[in-house]
Formats: C-alpha cells, sequence, structure tokens
C-alpha cells in the first residue's frame, strides 16, 4: 500500500503437508454453502484464498477464532463480516518450487507477452461437459449458454458439449488436436474435475502437450485448483491440475482459474454461484474492458459482493484463484499498430544547410545542401518492440538502414541538383510509414 503497487506475483508453492514447499503458505477461508449439488446436506470448510494477499486493509479474523473471513452469521463480534472483499492489489500465483517449474513458468509469459499478434487470438473455446442428475440442466453446455452472449462477434466460438454430440461426448481426437495443435487464446468449462483431472485430461496427459501458444483457462471443475495438495480428508503429494498447466510444463497454459476446492451448480434455476463468478469474469473481459487476467478475476469477485451472503456465492468467491501472472492479459484479437515517420533534419523549408549547420535563408524554396548532411527521422510506434528497422534513401538509392535510435544516416555525395531523401519504417506485420523531403544539393 505504501508502494504503490498494482499488481503482485505470489512466487512459491503452498503445500501445505510438506514444509519444504510450503513457501508462499496459503490462507484459508471459511465459507459454506447447501445442496448446491456438493451433497445433499449442509456443507462449511476453509477454502485455500489467495484473495487474503488482495485485500490489504481489513481484518479477516476480528473474533481471534482459527476461521478466517467468517460471514457475519459466524461471527461473534457485533455481527461483522469477516472478509475485506475489496483489492488493494490484483494477485496470481506462479506454484513454483524448483527450477524447472521456475523456467516454465518465466518463460512461457516472455514468449506471450513478446507476441503482439497472431490469428489465433481470434480463437476461443467452450466445454461443456455432462453433469449429472443433481443439476438443474445435466449439461455444462446449459449454462456455456449463458456466458456465450458476453462474447464479441470479431472471435470465432468453438463449443465442444456433450450436449449437442451424437454419443453424449465430445470428440476427444479433434480436442487434444486443438490443445497442442491449434490452440484458441482462452477457453472456459463447465465439468467435473479434482485434484488429478479435469477437462478430461489427467496430469500425465496435460505434460504431452507440444501446444507454442498458450492459452487461459477458466474453469469450474472441483478441486482441479487446490493448490496447498489436498484433497478432502487427506494431502497428497502430487500437485493439482492447475499446476501442471501453468507451471509443470513448457506447453499448457499462461494461466487458469481453478477452483482450489468444489465447484458450485444449482437444483432450481440456471444460475449458481460459480456460474455467477464465471459470467463476471467475462463481463469484465469483454464489457468493462479489463483485459489483465488478474484484474478480471477479482472484478468477477466484487461485480457479487451485493449477493455475498447467498447461498454458495462467498464459497465461490473465496476458491477462485488465479494461477498465473496478474498482470497479463488477453491479447487484442484485431491488429492494430500506430506507426509514424517524420523527417527532423534537414526541415522542409528556406534553410541552407552547410556541413550540417543550418542557416535561414528567405528566398530559398527548397532546402539547399552543402557538404555533409546528417539526416535524422523519428518514429513513434506503438508497441516499439515490433520495428524492423528504418531505411533512408536518396532518390529510391537506398544509403542506409538501421533498428536502433537515434535513426540517423550521413549523405555526403551525390550530383548537383533536386534530390528527394525519403525514410521508411517497417515494422513485423508488413506495416510501414514514410516521410520524404525534397531538396537541392548545391555540391
Amino acid at each position: 500500500m505504501t508502494w504503490g503497487v498494482d499488481y503482485v506475483l505470489l512466487a512459491g508453492d503452498a503445500d501445505a503437508g510438506n514444509q519444504e514447499q510450503n513457501i508462499v503458505p496459503v490462507r484459508y477461508l471459511f465459507a459454506d454453502e447447501s445442496s448446491l449439488p456438493l451433497s445433499s446436506s449442509y456443507e462449511a470448510m476453509d477454502i485455500p484464498s489467495d484473495l487474503y494477499y488482495a485485500c490489504l486493509d481489513g481484518n479477516f479474523n476480528y473474533d481471534g477464532d482459527f476461521h478466517f473471513g467468517e460471514a457475519p452469521k459466524f461471527n461473534s463480534i457485533a455481527n461483522v463480516d469477516e472478509a475485506d472483499l475489496y483489492a488493494e492489489v490484483w494477485v496470481g500465483r506462479a506454484c513454483v518450487d524448483r527450477e524447472e517449474e521456475i523456467q516454465n513458468f518465466v518463460q512461457k509469459v516472455i514468449r506471450y507477452d513478446n507476441l503482439f499478434y497472431d490469428p489465433y487470438f481470434k480463437e476461443i473455446l467452450f466445454l461443456g461437459e455432462t453433469l449429472g442428475g443433481l443439476f438443474y440442466s445435466k449439461w455444462g453446455g446449459d449454462y456455456k449458454d449463458v456466458v456465450e452472449p458476453y462474447v464479441p462477434e470479431v472471435y470465432h466460438l468453438t463449443k465442444l458439449y456433450d450436449r449437442d454430440s451424437p454419443m453424449h461426448q465430445w470428440n476427444m481426437t479433434y480436442y487434444f488436436y486443438r490443445l497442442s495443435q491449434d490452440p484458441p487464446i482462452l477457453i472456459n468449462h463447465d465439468g467435473h474435475g479434482s485434484p488429478t483431472s479435469a477437462m478430461r485430461l489427467n496430469c500425465e496427459g496435460i505434460l504431452t502437450l507440444t501446444n507454442e501458444k498458450y492459452y487461459f483457462i477458466y474453469s469450474h471443475a472441483c478441486l482441479a485448483g487446490a493448490f496447498d495438495n489436498y484433497w478432502p480428508p487427506v494431502h497428497y503429494k502430487k500437485d493439482c491440475v492447475a499446476e501442471y498447466f501453468t507451471v509443470e510444463t513448457p506447453h499448457g497454459a499462461i494461466g487458469v482459474i481453478m477452483n482450489s476446492r468444489y465447484g458450485l451448480g444449482s437444483r432450481n434455476s440456471i444460475f449458481s454461484p460459480s456460474g455467477a463468478l464465471d459470467e463476471s469474469f467475462f463481463k469484465a473481459l469483454f464489457i468493462e474492458k479489463i483485459r489483465e487476467f488478474g484484474r478480471a478475476n477479482h472484478f468477477s469477485k466484487e461485480d457479487n459482493i451485493w449477493r455475498i451472503n447467498e447461498n454458495g456465492i462467498r464459497w465461490a468467491c473465496y476458491e477462485t484463484n488465479l494461477l498465473g501472472d496478474p498482470q497479463v492479459a488477453l491479447k487484442n484479437p484485431v491488429l492494430n499498430i500506430k506507426l509514424e515517420i517524420s523527417i527532423t533534419h534537414p526541415v522542409n523549408g528556406s534553410y541552407l544547410y552547410i556541413n550540417d549547420k543550418q542557416f535561414y535563408v528567405p528566398f530559398l524554396k527548397v532546402p539547399a545542401i552543402i557538404g555533409k548532411l546528417t539526416i535524422k527521422a523519428k518514429v513513434n510506434l506503438t508497441p516499439s518492440s515490433i520495428l524492423e528497422e528504418v531505411d533512408f534513401f536518396i532518390d529510391d538509392r537506398l544509403i542506409y538502414s538501421t533498428r536502433e535510435e537515434p535513426y540517423e544516416a550521413v549523405w555526403s555525395d551525390g550530383s548537383t541538383g533536386y534530390h528527394v531523401i525519403k525514410v521508411i519504417a517497417k515494422t513485423r506485420y508488413n506495416f510501414t510509414a514514410s516521410d520524404q523531403v525534397k531538396v537541392f544539393r548545391v555540391y
């Protein structure tokens, strides 16, 4: 709060059952639900939640008991809600505990960040499994139908739904091809899961992915994001699905939002607690234009604060953690480059240049050149990293190329008479800009 930080990456695993790998310990926040349809009865649990590290100006345990973030009905002090639900910083976690995981995570972030545009930026994949008879609808695709209207028309949305498949299960050959060879930039999933399997992949299957372009995953699957390595009622040694996607492989995902405990559906309507957070996440990305995944995740929680004490909402708010860099953003699906170049020396006007020294001569109609001239150009480019080169021409004859500032070239030869100085800036994706000035060389 005093450093002016906006984004915080928690760099360390939180294996609660292994002290050596409990590097950035988890804070458990207390929530309850009733028959949603985790079970047919009441359920209460301490849930791993990095919300605690994002909300910095509240006391998460007013009554000093063993539970943090309790709803007012559980707090013994004046009916106080213990949770600070508004974020001061946007948080994500890299669940790393060894050098190889650090390398995987960092290299993926760098490669994703350096990729300014690719056609896959327009690709989105929705996954909907068969949920079973305990839900209002047994089809995950029905819940994805609620989210679909948020996706702008510029995107190409592919839907793999058990509901729409003749055998009531999507084509796994095509699915694995998309994950490995023709990836989308965003995957949204509603289906079953555990710490060791989700999205119809187990952890070993995730390690066989070969994609070089990374996707972001938002999934409702139960326990797929249990980064404390806890599968109630026991701790286990194996990392969870979310960790496999993000740090265990150099392929897979750039980041995920997955549940650290059980995802919550609904029995009586299409509305569900996990669905509400999912819908708000897409609202953040495409309505509020919040492209950074960390910000969008916290928006999804704050967008539902007004109903925080409804059955299961607090639970879903606590369990939806971002495993990934919180400042990494969803790429723009449309190529958007701003490029300008201008010649700043010589100036187009009534000037005489003698060995680079400039003199104002009112009767001159174009710049006159005597001796050496340093041609100077200014480039305005967003993003600056995609500049390929700046070329300098005299009468369409290339005299110098550079990609480093200052953008300058020396011209000292040429016959007496009129000449055209021209500069061209070239970028990746074949964007160009140019400027030119007509001059008269005296000698």
